[in-house]
């Protein structure tokens, strides 16, 4: 059976019945036409007398009901070839995600410069079904002997010295005991909001939207003391650069689309900020530790708690993706296609996110040859007919929703072809194939995850997951339980969609006053939880509006010509979410349809504020221009 077979049964029993009724029903109008023919063949009604030609008519019926289903479903070669070519990623199951955090072993020297935990360092979960999840790192994480003991949301301060504010956030870091703070080499240090999400996604907005001036002095000195002052861009928000992305994207891909990707399916990816240019004011008299204030312009909503834990160091999205080798197969004349297997020797079956190479090991011990994707810009110098090239294929044995049940996974095939997309004969040698893998549903039953509060002590609290490497870490922790696999519905024209992308420009978003932006954001709704579809319906309209900015800080100080796109927002349906931080997805993904020598302003407003939420600066592509 072909693993187009294995979909589910009940589509193809409903097309086949549709179709055995219509033969018969032909049948019976052939019989009325012509008699003495139907006679021949025992056609009398809307049965055939004669078993033999009954089981033909029911075989014609099996074939044909294959055939209308995949007509049906738009499931074409010519689709996901495009959508292989273009947008790889979209083939692809969505990993299961989640936050960890490194907890530092508080027995060690003094880690002058810190330890750094590169990104893409392997974390493995205790055994589920015998089966050790594999997860990834995807911030560099660098541990410091400091951590957060105090936090609190006040008032305007009563300081002389003060900058026009209306609120203040105060938080004190202590270090580690044997340890002072002038020992370390501290540039910056990276935060986590962590706790519940009313709290967090406030927090988030005011101290990206809302800061006005920053202040620390050491932790031994009261607030009446002398301070070092912080430029308000020492704050940075993290997760919007290509190099802090959590999906491996190919690097000809639309950087837009992976943000609103990874905002559906884990928006905590973003909920850091970094806390730059500290070597600037820390100096000899910083001994126990630091204390910051960040003053705001505007006062936190009415009953608002902030506590030491909601702000988390050591902190980094993991993602459940890993390198393996699939099993080698061999070919022959008896297939042309091959199901890639990835590891027999598991009690759970591993998907396989996509290939990374394909080689063909020769049968008489000389160097294996690589072999390249058919479906791609850049092929070898090979130009003849001779040169092979593999194609994969993407079987589902899913639901149509998209739902994985438990244990099902998708089935990747390979094929050899020449230029002219015509099989290959290369009998004799054996297929090794480098996967980027997941381990499918697996993570979900990971018992672990949720808020976790250090300031309770528990020593011999278990690590949720184990370092590949040596570290001076005492425990890693889970502070979100892992997200499930998630996979694209592909019912009817869901392809095609997907490959609508390519139409898209300034112009479409424009036009369609917001309902455009809707329908961009639906092909994503799949990849998120329950509030998804509120926060989409949140988009109450868009506007586009030409306008010219002068270029500052360039020798010629000249003028361009770009677009300011107004977005509307209703606030009350981001409850337990963030409006200001689904209005920064949106503000990177709008500013990369800016054309050549023009760019995007981008405002927000939402139907809770007179003044706009925010005016960002305008902006060409990833770089700001004032």
């Amino acid at each position: 059976m072909s693993p187009q077979d294995r979909a589910p049964e009940g589509r193809l029993v409903d097309y086949y019945e549709r179709e055995l009724a219509y033969l018969r029903m032909m049948g019976k109008d052939f019989a009325e036409k012509y008699p003495e023919e139907a006679r021949r063949l025992s056609l009398s009604g809307e049965r055939c007398e004669d078993p033999h030609a009954e089981r033909l008519i029911e075989s014609v019926a099996f074939l044909t009901a294959r055939i209308q289903r995949k007509l049906d479903d738009g499931y074409s070669k010519i689709s996901e070839s495009l959508l292989r070519m273009i947008y790889p990623q979209y083939l692809a199951p969505v990993p299961s995600m989640a936050i960890a955090q490194f907890v530092l072993d508080p027995n060690q020297g003094v880690l002058a410069k810190g330890h750094l935990i590169p990104r893409c360092a392997k974390l493995y979960a205790p055994p589920v079904d015998g089966v050790r999840c594999c997860f990834q790192t995807r911030y560099p994480v660098t541990l410091w002997q400091l951590a957060p003991s105090a936090a609190s949301l006040d008032g305007p301060s009563q300081s002389p010295s003060a900058p026009p504010h209306r609120a203040v956030l105060k938080l004190e870091l202590r270090c580690l005991e044997n340890v002072l703070l002038n020992q370390l080499e501290l540039t910056h240090l990276r935060f986590f909001l962590n706790g519940d999400r009313s709290v967090v996604h406030e927090l988030y907005e005011l101290v990206l939207n809302h800061l006005c001036h920053i202040e620390v002095r050491p932790l031994e000195c009261d607030s009446a003391g002398p301070a070092s002052s912080l430029a308000v861009d020492a704050v940075q928000p993290v997760g919007f650069e290509k190099q802090e992305d959590l999906l491996p994207y190919p690097d000809g891909a639309f950087d837009g689309y992976r943000l609103l990707q990874e905002y559906f399916a884990l928006r905590e990816k973003f909920l850091f900020f970094d806390l730059c240019k500290l070597n600037q004011v820390i100096h000899a008299g910083f001994t126990k530790g630091i204390a910051i204030e960040f003053f705001l312009d505007r006062p936190a909503r009415a009953g608002l708690v902030v506590a030491a834990d909601n702000f988390r160091l050591g902190c980094t999205p993991i993602i459940n993706l890993f390198e393996a080798d699939a099993e080698p197969f061999p070919l022959n004349h008896f297939k042309t296609e091959y199901e890639v297997v990835p590891n027999k020797r598991e009690a759970h079956p591993r998907e396989i996110y996509r290939i990374e190479s394909v080689s063909l090991l020769q049968p008489d011990g000389k160097p294996s040859k690589p072999v390249q994707p058919f479906y791609a810009f850049k092929h070898t110098s090979e130009k003849t007919t001779q040169a092979v090239f593999w194609v994969v294929t993407r079987q589902r044995k899913f639901g149509e929703d998209g739902d994985a049940k438990e244990g099902d996974i998708a089935i990747l095939s390979l094929s050899f072809v020449n230029l002219m997309l015509e099989s290959v004969g290369t009998v004799g040698q054996v297929v090794d194939a480098r996967t980027l893998s997941t381990n499918g549903n697996l993570p979900s039953k990971l018992p672990f995850g949720g808020e976790r509060h250090l300031s309770e002590p528990r020593p011999h609290e278990p690590s949720d997951f184990q370092l590949d490497r040596a570290a001076p870490v005492a425990r890693i922790l889970a502070l979100t339980k892992p997200t499930p696999t998630r996979r694209v519905p592909w019912q009817k024209d869901f392809q095609w969609r997907l490959i609508s992308h390519l139409s898209l420009n300034h112009l479409s978003l424009g036009q369609g006053a917001g309902q455009d932006l809707r329908q961009l954001l639906e092909l994503y709704e799949w990849a998120g939880d329950g509030t998804t579809r509120t926060q989409i319906d949140g988009i109450l309209g868009m506007t586009v509006a030409p306008v010219v900015r002068r270029l500052e800080g360039l020798p010629w100080n000249g003028f361009c010509r770009g677009l300011q796109v107004t977005v509307n927002l209703d606030e009350d349906r981001f409850r337990g979410g963030s409006v200001y931080l689904f209005a920064s997805i949106l503000e990177r993904v709008i500013s990369q349809y800016a054309s050549i020598n023009s760019f995007t302003e981008f405002i927000a407003r939402t139907n809770r504020r007179e003044t706009p939420l925010k005016q960002w600066p305008p902006r060409i592509g990833q770089q700001q221009l004032l």
